[in-house]
């Protein structure tokens, strides 16, 4: 009798033991995902990432290297953060040539006092230019932005160093309401052509239209992405490519900026919003990309 007691109560032991194993793992996993959900809701989309781009472009007037510009891309505001405010600091400290943005100023279909507050508090030596985003189909107030101007299927030419900059803007390729002839007959003479555009989707067109440097957005880089992996969404119509950073087309430079706010789930893992500062240079030493 006492040995089979023994023998019960070593199985609740043992069965009590394996319980307790059992819980302190779905307390361990439970606690892992809420940090990462934390980690991935409060920490990162605030973790700004500054990327430094030099790029050597054959045939870039000497006048006109060394220009800066900084790229922005997919604000998707709902209001002036910690965030935002970090963004206008940065850029008013590092007062480039050019700023630009690429597209996605709201999350809804009106833009906001607060996103017109926040653009307009950049600054740089010669404006602000954007172009529209799949998100920004009803969106007219933006058109009023001071000290630059939207591109709707437009081009302008700015003069900097008795140099003629050339800078084109279409209507998001993403949706199908871009229009890049009708942009490129809008220049006459030039002597640089920056394309800004709001989907990468229209790479190949500005290749064969030979067109130096196309600044772009909308993949949010994937936004959430894990470890060997990358993006498990892109955003894109052509899968994975051309989803974050810099690529070369034929003798076309793509850049594809993460942007800084996030959409359909408020949430991104190994996916840093980002600032993009651009330097371009003189060089026929072309440098390399993807």
């Amino acid at each position: 009798m006492k040995r089979k007691r023994r023998q019960r109560r070593s199985r609740l032991n043992n069965n009590l033991k394996h319980v307790i194993k059992l819980i302190i793992g779905l307390v361990s996993v439970g606690v892992s995902i809420l940090l990462f959900f934390l980690y991935a809701y409060f920490y990162e989309p605030n973790n700004l990432e500054i990327v430094n781009l030099t790029l050597s472009i054959e045939g870039l007037p000497t006048t006109l290297s060394g220009l800066t510009i900084v790229h922005l891309s997919d604000l998707h505001m709902k209001r002036i953060g910690k965030r935002e405010r970090k963004v206008v600091e940065i850029v008013n400290e590092i007062r480039p040539d050019l700023v630009v943005i690429t597209g996605d100023y709201e999350s809804g279909k009106r833009i906001t006092p607060r996103c017109m507050e926040f653009m307009n508090s950049l600054h740089s030596k010669n404006g602000i230019f954007g172009v529209l985003g799949n998100n920004d189909i009803y969106i007219q107030e933006i058109k009023r932005l001071k000290g630059g101007r939207i591109l709707v299927n437009e081009g302008v030419n700015l003069r900097i160093n008795d140099t003629t900059f050339s800078i084109i803007g279409v209507d998001d390729p993403y949706t199908n309401r871009d229009d890049l002839k009708k942009a490129m007959d809008c220049i006459e003479k030039k002597d640089f052509t920056l394309l800004l555009a709001h989907s990468p989707k229209i790479i190949k067109e500005a290749a064969k239209k030979g067109i130096s440097l196309v600044l772009t957005g909308h993949t949010h880089g994937g936004q959430i992405c894990l470890p060997f992996i990358g993006p498990i969404v892109t955003l894109l119509k052509h899968g994975k490519r051309y989803f974050s950073g810099l690529y070369k087309v034929d003798n076309t430079f793509l850049y594809v900026n993460k942007g800084l706010g996030v959409t359909i789930l408020p949430f991104r893992t190994f996916c840093q919003p980002e600032i993009t500062f651009i330097t371009l240079k003189t060089s026929k030493n072309e440098e390399s990309a993807r």
